[in-house]
């Protein structure tokens, strides 16, 4: 899925790019990368998927997941002139990566294997392909 998402923005995206000084790219790229980041963030925060539905409940009496998983230095994003990325650093990539597609992990060393439920932490909602594109008008057309 976000596979397609990500073929269709370039796509989308190309005449823009193509006509973009090496300057305007990375501008863009920066505003992406800052945008992504913080949108990530606070979907994660507010426990929703990118479609808008809620992440599966955890066992009652237990705080929100993923508090400390959604700051720095846990979450990074970044970019060059081609490219622009959020994603987990470190150990936490592996939790997030469990949650992301609900893989099978033991809990504690020795204990049994337990499936975890699906939560997409990074995905990209309407609104996030939208400020994109609003992005992409606003550093890569001329003046």
């Amino acid at each position: 899925m976000i596979d397609d998402i990500e073929a269709e923005l370039k796509q989308w995206l190309a005449p823009y790019l193509q006509g973009a000084t090496a300057t305007g790219r990375r501008e863009f790229a920066r505003a992406v990368s800052r945008y992504l980041y913080s949108s990530q963030s606070n979907r994660i925060r507010d426990q929703k998927n990118p479609d808008g539905t809620p992440f599966e409940a955890r066992k009652k009496g237990k705080k929100a997941m993923f508090e400390k998983l959604r700051k720095r230095p846990n979450l990074r994003s970044g970019y060059t002139d081609s490219e622009v990325w959020v994603g987990f650093r470190g150990p936490v990539s592996r939790i997030a990566d469990v949650h992301q597609n609900g893989l099978l992990l033991s809990p504690a060393p020795g204990q049994q294997k337990v499936r975890y439920a699906k939560r997409e932490l990074l995905g990209y909602t309407d609104a996030d392909i939208e400020k994109i594109k609003e992005l992409a008008e606003t550093t890569l057309l001329p003046s």
